[in-house]
């Protein structure tokens, strides 16, 4: 594991804002990587997570090649674990990583376009790469988080942070936002960067994002969520997703994610998480949604804008795995300042006070000298 102090000179925390994918989405329709237009105010991603929703044990395996999957926090046994929200299951159930694999297969390909925008995916102009979209697609995982857990609603404050580490597999994985009309991409994680990548993420949200794999075969990403709770104590877990992307065998998959999960099941007991809120912060632009509970006004204490947006669904969402449904939600764009710019300002404010101090002696010096030649020259004079 990284020192303090590389961590420190290597992370790029993305705060994000998000609780929704309209508009930033990645476009399959045409088989191009291609800016879409934002979606109608209408979504599928209104939801209501209860406090009621079964928790499958571990060794209970799947495999999971399309549907609506939320990973995120949940509280077992008292502590935080970091699972997936499995809505492809009615009711919607809980799961371990240990037990999925995310399937990509030829519905989930798409091309690279002309554009060095998205040089990032690690793949040239025209290439093929595998997708998880922001809109949910046919025939593809449509893989997001939640941070609507009741139980972590109620027992942390304010948000959760996400790190996207370490990636094993050929290629490059990397997550992206895309908002609307003529808005670039705006990377949150790229393996290609070899550091921890993290995002702050409000409770009450719920996001999709993109997810790129440059090169078929099996691949993982280590994730870990840290959370303060109401009584100050630091919380993480960790999970190591897993792909079988283009014709990885699958199997194979299974027995990675069952192997990269060894020591994880047992929430922040398990392992020891180095972590620091150094570093600096990416804008990221997205949308906001919550899941029916009171206002919660979101400072972030990282210069980010406040937001506080309410939905009332009234009862549980359907679970129509269609998603044909729509539903209303808010939306609000999410800025932050930059850390990185606080801390360099920091780092300036010393300096400038000694500055401020040398020019106050040399003030001083140039004063008593010019007394003393006054003094010399009415003695010459004198003379």
């Amino acid at each position: 594991m990284r020192s303090l102090p590389q961590r420190r000179a290597q992370w790029m925390r993305t705060i994000v804002g998000l609780c929704g994918a309209t508009g930033l989405a990645l476009s399959v329709a045409v088989g191009g990587l291609s800016p879409v237009g934002a979606q109608s105010a209408h979504s599928d991603l209104a939801q209501t997570v209860t406090a009621d929703e079964t928790i499958a044990p571990p060794s209970t395996p799947v495999v999971i090649d399309a549907g609506h999957i939320d990973i995120g926090p949940v509280i077992v046994d008292d502590d935080m674990r970091l699972l997936f929200r499995d809505d492809t299951a009615t009711p919607p159930v809980w799961r371990y990583f240990s037990d999925a694999v995310f399937v990509l297969n030829d519905q989930a390909a798409i091309t690279v376009p002309d554009d060095p925008a998205y040089d990032f995916v690690g793949a040239p102009a025209g290439a093929t790469v595998w997708a998880v979209p922001q809109n949910q697609v046919a025939g593809v995982p449509w893989l997001g988080w939640s941070t609507q857990s009741p139980a972590v609603t109620q027992q942390f404050e304010r948000g959760i942070t996400f790190e996207f580490g370490e990636h094993h597999g050929p290629g490059v994985a990397s997550i992206f936002v895309q908002s609307g009309g003529f808005g670039g991409p705006q990377v949150i994680y790229t393996s290609a960067n070899n550091e921890p990548q993290s995002m702050f993420v409000p409770l009450h949200s719920h996001a999709h994002v993109n997810w790129v794999f440059s090169e078929p075969g099996v691949h993982t990403v280590d994730v870990t969520i840290i959370g303060s709770t109401t009584a100050g104590e630091e919380k993480a877990a960790k999970a190591v997703l897993t792909f079988a992307v283009g014709d990885a065998d699958v199997q194979a998959a299974a027995a990675s994610a069952q192997q990269a999960n060894v020591g994880l099941l047992d929430g922040s007991a398990s392992f020891t998480h180095d972590h620091d809120h150094g570093g600096s912060v990416t804008t990221v632009e997205g949308h906001h949604h919550h899941d029916g509970e009171d206002d919660h006004d979101h400072d972030h204490s990282h210069g980010d804008h406040d937001h506080a947006h309410d939905h009332d669904h009234g009862e549980d969402a359907d679970h129509d795995h269609d998603h044909g449904q729509t539903h209303d939600h808010d939306a609000a764009t999410a800025t932050a300042a930059t850390a990185a710019d606080s801390s360099s300002s920091a780092q300036r404010t010393p300096l400038i006070g000694i500055a401020v101090g040398l020019l106050v002696v040399a003030g001083i010096v140039a004063a008593v000298a010019a007394v003393l030649n006054a003094k010399r020259r009415r003695q010459a004079l004198e003379d």
